[in-house]
């Protein structure tokens, strides 16, 4: 089977003291769970990985982190070219940082509206694909959160700024298999 450049994202990994890991034994349970090659970025949670399938990833990996942590930690995997498509479909300018909310299920417009409903009028958000692309205010000075949408659409999420979706595609261009 041919093998694949994939981006990695664990949500809750390393935030306040949950859920605690070094990105050296990150990599070794990447390598544990059939990678070929892991390069981590920053201490939350991101990987580019060199696996066979994304389906198959997930399945050897979620065991060894439920093993781990004591409980599933959600994985949201992505293929080179999604992710470019993710940088592609960008919305906004980069200025003020954008950040992208990775969602495991696609949102209604019922859903969608429901999160606008407690934006102030500086700030916007956009669903593409299964990416809410947002932008206004710095994490922790509006009442967009990763919690608000889960409770508004009941789906996992996990959300990146700007310069870490960036900075993943450069690790994605140096892993090109």
């Amino acid at each position: 089977m041919e093998l694949k450049t994939l981006i990695t994202l664990l949500r809750g990994i390393n935030v306040g003291r949950a859920n605690r890991i070094s990105m050296k034994e990150l990599n070794a349970i990447f390598l544990q769970a059939g990678c070929q090659a892991c390069s981590t970025y920053v201490q939350s949670g991101n990987a580019c990985v060199v696996h066979e399938s994304k389906r198959q990833l997930i399945d050897q990996i979620s065991p060894i982190f439920a093993e781990r942590f004591g409980s599933l930690v959600a994985l949201f995997v992505y293929t080179s070219e999604e992710w470019g498509n993710i940088i592609k479909n960008l919305p906004y300018p980069i200025e003020p940082m954008p950040y992208v909310t990775f969602m495991q299920t696609e949102i209604s417009p019922d859903q969608l509206e429901k999160i606008r409903s407690t934006l102030e009028p500086t700030e916007s958000i956009t669903f593409q694909g299964s990416c809410l692309y947002y932008t206004g205010k710095t994490p922790g000075t509006s009442k967009f959160s990763n919690t608000w949408v889960e409770q508004c659409t009941q789906s996992l999420t996990t959300t990146r700024n700007w310069n870490t979706v960036t900075a993943m595609q450069t690790k994605i261009q140096s892993f090109y298999c």
